[in-house]
């Protein structure tokens, strides 16, 4: 191989290593900008703990119930009252979804409740 072709390779090998530590630099700050707010999040709370029952609004989206006998219940636990259990094939609007994974939904006659978002017992339909 010639000078010139051995000086080619190491200027691509070069670049190639350069543009793996860009990448590399790239994620790791974005990692940190993450961090950082996830850090001011978790701050703000004052018991320096997250709300798990605090819901976050969610618009224009279906859930399809998969299972007869699935409970929506007054609040996002299981232990609390059940509104009304639901049946297979029904279809709820869902509301919004809180920390711990619980689905906010409205059935038809306007009755609020939680259900457990659970992917063998509802489908949220896009």
């Amino acid at each position: 191989m010639s000078g010139l072709g051995k000086v080619a390779r190491a200027l691509i090998g070069l670049v190639v290593v350069l543009v793996l530590l860009f990448t590399v630099r790239t994620w790791y700050s974005d990692y940190q900008v993450a961090a950082r707010r996830a850090s001011k999040v978790s701050s703000r709370s004052t018991s320096g703990t997250v709300d798990a029952t605090a819901v976050v609004p969610v618009q224009g989206q279906r859930v399809a119930i998969l299972v007869d006998g699935l409970s929506l219940r007054s609040t996002p636990e299981t232990s609390t009252k059940v509104v009304r259990p639901l049946k297979k094939g029904e279809q709820l609007l869902l509301v919004g979804v809180t920390q711990s994974n619980w689905l906010q939904l409205r059935d038809a006659t306007g009755k609020l409740g939680f259900v457990a978002n659970n992917v063998s017992a509802v489908k949220v339909l896009k």
